[in-house]
């Protein structure tokens, strides 16, 4: 992958994406103004997977090569709105994605703890067992899920959080060809 992109005189990784029109890096069926609409697929993801091999201390630029025939300063502002939009929303989801987990791992500690409860309070009578050990094995699943949820989903959320304010942070450019 390190092909894809290079280092500048300042230092900073560019990547630099071939188009040949300014439309081709809007999605295909979203038809509301260009400063809102979505980011084609393709090229979000592309610059996904090249953003996750560069170091996270470096500076980076997107540089979009375009044929010279179409410049544009206009369509160049809309294109930059229409990324920071795009990402922003982007941030915006992931962080009430992160949140509505936090959410779930609370309501999973409090049915595990009142499944514990219920277990010990059972357990100092002699009903039944069969409902003591669904208690137990209730409050050892939500558990584990929890475990689970801190340790594997919310680096998993994170990461991609941290990558799309990488990608959101980043300088975009233009550059023009014969």
């Amino acid at each position: 992958m390190k092909d894809y992109y290079i280092r500048s005189k300042e230092g900073r990784y560019i990547i630099p994406i071939k188009i040949q029109t300014y439309e081709k890096l809007y999605d295909d069926l979203d038809f509301r103004p260009k400063e809102y609409r979505k980011l084609n697929t393709d090229i979000h993801d592309f610059i996904k997977e090249v953003y996750e091999e560069i170091p996270w201390n470096e500076e980076l630029e997107i540089n979009f090569v375009l044929p010279q025939i179409i410049k544009s300063e206009k369509e160049e502002e809309k294109i930059k709105k229409a990324f920071e939009n795009y990402y922003e929303r982007k941030i915006t989801f992931k962080k009430r994605k992160t949140k509505a987990a936090g959410i779930r791992i609370l309501k999973y500690l409090a049915i595990a703890a009142a499944a514990l409860v219920l277990w010990v309070l059972l357990s100092k009578t002699n009903e039944t067992k069969i409902i003591q050990e669904l208690l137990n094995i209730v409050a050892t699943v939500l558990l584990w899920q929890v475990v689970s949820m801190i340790f594997v989903e919310s680096s998993t959320l994170k990461l991609s959080k941290d990558i799309t304010e990488k990608i959101y942070s980043s300088k975009i450019s233009f550059s023009y060809v014969q």
